[in-house]
């Protein structure tokens, strides 16, 4: 049995509302920047200009505001979250490492850091019970 069936076998056998409770705020939060990001792309821009000579700006923050606002969408409601936890990891470590290679903004850092753990976190432990993923069996071994 691999370490992904047993993480789903005891999500399944501790139902903890917390955790989707958290589970959807997290997933409303990334919507929410996502929109915020869209919003002020000038923002965005001026975050990930100390890599601008590395990426391309044009594809990296369409890459940043659709993968938050999809991902967002899916964490909240609980549909393949594993997957779009990922997708939003290198965005995160992303942020995580800018912080210390442009102006470092304490509230920023640390923000980020907490919302790539929580990622990191439900990448490992699914989307629990009350979610699309439990409801249409995506991913529960039980």
């Amino acid at each position: 049995m691999n370490i992904i069936e047993q993480c789903d076998r005891w999500a399944n056998s501790h139902p903890y509302i917390v955790f989707d409770g958290l589970r959807i705020l997290l997933g409303l939060f990334i919507f929410y920047k996502g929109l915020f990001f869209i919003q002020n792309t000038d923002i965005l821009l001026s975050i990930i200009q100390p890599v601008d000579e590395t990426f391309n700006s044009f594809w990296l923050t369409h890459y940043v505001a659709m993968a938050h606002l999809v991902g967002g969408v899916f964490i909240t409601v609980g549909l393949l979250t594993r997957f779009c936890a990922v997708v939003q990891l290198p965005v995160l470590i992303g942020a995580v490492i800018i912080n210390f290679m442009g102006t470092f903004e304490e509230v920023e850092f640390i923000q980020s850091l907490l919302i790539l753990v929580l990622l990191l976190f439900f990448t490992f432990y699914g989307s629990g019970r009350y979610s699309a993923d439990h409801f249409f069996g995506i991913g529960v071994h039980s």
